[in-house]
């Protein structure tokens, strides 16, 4: 009876697979017979060229040979996969708890509802690929893929109560008219990132974090190459909720208009970011762009980075400004350089400048235990952590000497 019961259990584990069929598809007639024919957890093996579009359901495999090309929009409720072949029109999903493109070309947009586990691996992308996660634990793992020509590339936004992770590496984007990696926190969300080893060529921002609402955004931007961009290579943009990034090794050479790194906060948002071992050549604005505005708080640590050969003239390689308005309280607490291999490396084409800018708006130094209100002993004392590079403070209220809150 008991190993009756059991062969019973195993044959119900192993149903689905038995009983799943493989639908040849090798024109438009057989495709139309896969679609109305095929059930849930069937595979669609796409050979040659094939044009119309398809539907698929929850569970079935889309495959191609590496060579097959389907001409047409694929749509899906449920859990897809899309495998070794082209697509040339836009890809839907909704309500899935995993969606899986594995050595695929994807020449339309990809729109990705409801989703909660999304994987993209060895993969060609060329139309914009969005993913909102609304509710619950999401993932988005993103390897060795590479996207061109995209008008955004990967727009992933967290809203609601959602708990995202975000894993992008080993990839490349190239000629990227607007973002190539975009994330977005907004209401009560909490979104953690890791952007690894990527590449961006000729494209407009390569990484950008935007935080508002109450949402908590946490993560690291590490080794990445971003060449000739047409914006800010990497920008965190925080008006509202809380942000804590690490950003270290990338190198970023050439920016058309644009600053190297852009690090914001405003009205409410808290901030605490590391900026350590990069390197910003090429750039016309400047090397570091930091403001602190309204009423929001900043910590920085930006240490051990080079910033050399400027493509422009007159501009700071560091300019740090706190308050946007004569109401501003905003607050900026700096940890700029230190001895030894902490020191930056600042050759620009203007000296750096810090600037508090109205009697609400206080900057802290970390370190820094001199006269508070002497901006020309301040000035001095920053230039000593980072390798005597020229350094103008202006001041509007007398520095606050605390440590800085950093991760």
């Amino acid at each position: 009876m008991i190993v009756r019961a059991a062969y019973l259990l195993l044959a119900l584990v192993l149903a689905p697979a038995l009983f799943a069929r493989v639908w040849p598809v090798t024109n438009t007639g057989e495709l139309r017979d896969a679609q109305e024919g095929s059930a849930a957890g069937d595979e669609l093996a796409v050979r040659g060229t094939v044009a119309g579009d398809l539907a698929l359901k929850a569970g079935q495999t889309l495959r191609g040979d590496q060579t097959a090309v389907l001409r047409g929009r694929v749509t899906g409720t449920g859990d897809v996969t899309l495998r070794e072949l082209k697509i040339e029109g836009d890809v839907r999903v909704t309500d899935a708890t995993s969606v899986t493109v594995d050595r695929a070309q994807l020449t339309g947009a990809v729109e990705l509802v409801t989703v909660k586990n999304l994987l993209i691996d060895r993969s060609a992308l060329r139309g914009k690929t969005s993913l909102v996660a609304a509710s619950g634990d999401h993932t988005v793992d993103v390897r060795g893929s590479t996207f061109t020509g995209n008008p955004q590339a990967l727009l992933v936004t967290a809203r609601g109560d959602a708990k995202l992770t975000l894993t992008v590496a080993d990839s490349q984007f190239n000629g990227v008219a607007s973002n190539a990696i975009h994330l977005v926190g907004e209401e009560h969300a909490t979104a953690t990132f890791t952007l690894r080893k990527n590449r961006m060529t000729k494209s407009g921002s390569g990484i950008v974090i935007a935080v508002s609402g109450d949402a908590n955004v946490t993560g690291r931007v590490e080794a990445n190459t971003m060449t000739d961009s047409t914006a800010t290579p990497i920008a965190v943009n925080a008006h509202g909720g809380s942000v804590t990034a690490t950003i270290l090794d990338n190198n970023l050479r050439g920016c058309v208009n644009c600053s190297g790194f852009l690090l914001a906060t405003a009205r409410r948002a808290r901030g605490s970011i590391v900026v350590t071992g990069n390197t910003v050549e090429r750039a016309d604005g400047n090397a570091v762009r930091i403001i602190a505005g309204d009423q929001s708080t900043l910590a920085v640590r930006l240490t051990s980075n080079t910033f050399q050969k400027p493509a422009g003239e007159g501009k700071q390689g560091i300019l740090a400004t706190i308050g946007t308005t004569s109401t501003s309280t905003a607050s900026l607490c700096l940890d700029l350089g230190g001895v030894a291999k902490l020191a930056n490396t600042i050759q620009w084409s203007a000296p750096s400048m810090l600037w508090s800018r109205f009697p609400g708006a206080t900057l802290t130094l970390a370190g820094y235990t001199g006269d508070r209100a002497d901006v020309a002993a301040i000035g001095t004392w920053v230039a000593a952590q980072n390798k005597n590079a020229p350094m103008t403070v202006k001041l509007a209220a007398d520095l606050v000497a605390a440590n800085c809150e950093l991760p």
